[in-house]
């Protein structure tokens, strides 16, 4: 009798350690979360603007398109130089991309600000999705079907294009910035857009190069697809914003006075 008395004594014992562990652990876990809801609110309530559901959504597009872009032309340079051997190739990639992203520009500013900048951000992206597709068709048809300079000139013609949409894509998302938030939250806005660019500048090659080692060029060729969908996706959460400027002005015109005013104005100059 004594010694199940000891052993049922034993056994209530162990439960109520057990109890009191488990109570700790929550205890501890409760702790915690209420720590980490702390520390959010208290960061929430020093970055006002991020109360702002459009302007996150805008964030969450400018982090995937970034990303998606710099993804695609890590991909790219890997799987020119994979199949050509030539660094002269890899080499001509950005040039391809910097003579319509600069030439383009001359325009893309005036064009921009007489349309509605949601949609002009839309249709880019949405082009950017085909150019996307086109590069994985490609990568299926190379070697088999297509040269090694077929293939290199038709992977200039897809970069390109994407310098054209970059000429225009550039100036709607800096100036839809201004309409999504107020006016003194704009420095706070302009300074979460440049810290989304930045992520995506760096996470976009490191994911690039990633997907290159585990899935090979084609399957991480249809991974950009799947982040510039989700960046497509973001900008479509985006209402459609007003046109502020319904002037009738000839391009020309406003092309002169924007030339004008930086050879004008030294410190722009300088830069």
């Amino acid at each position: 009798m004594l010694l199940v008395l000891n052993v049922g004594a034993n056994v209530i014992g162990f439960q109520i350690v057990n109890v009191t562990n488990y109570a700790t652990k929550c205890f501890n876990f409760v702790v915690s979360i209420s720590t980490t809801l702390s520390i959010l609110s208290k960061f929430l309530s020093k970055n006002e603007v991020l109360h702002n559901n459009i302007f996150r959504r805008y964030l969450m597009f400018r982090l995937f398109l970034i990303g998606a872009l710099n993804m695609q032309i890590t991909i790219l340079a890997y799987w020119l130089y994979d199949f050509s051997k030539n660094v002269k190739y890899v080499g001509e990639l950005g040039l391809w991309e910097a003579i319509p992203a600069i030439g383009f520009s001359f325009i893309s500013g005036h064009f921009v600000d007489k349309k509605e900048k949601r949609n002009v951000l839309a249709l880019c992206t949405l082009l950017y999705l085909f150019l996307a597709a086109y590069y994985v068709v490609l990568s299926y048809l190379q070697g088999a079907t297509f040269g090694v300079r077929l293939t290199a000139n038709l992977i200039f013609l897809g970069i390109f294009l994407g310098g054209v949409l970059r000429s225009f894509i550039g100036p709607a998302t800096f100036s839809i910035l201004s309409l999504l938030v107020n006016r003194e939250y704009l420095k706070m806005a302009t300074s979460w857009s440049s810290t989304a660019w930045y992520i995506g500048a760096v996470l976009g090659p490191l994911v690039g190069g990633l997907c290159i080692g585990v899935f090979g060029v084609s399957q991480s060729l249809i991974i950009t697809i799947v982040v510039l969908g989700l960046a497509f996706l973001s900008i479509l959460m985006i209402p459609q914003q007003a046109i502020l400027n319904q002037s009738k002005e000839p391009m020309l015109k406003s092309l002169k006075q924007g030339l004008s005013f930086v050879f004008q104005t030294p410190i722009i100059l300088s830069v």
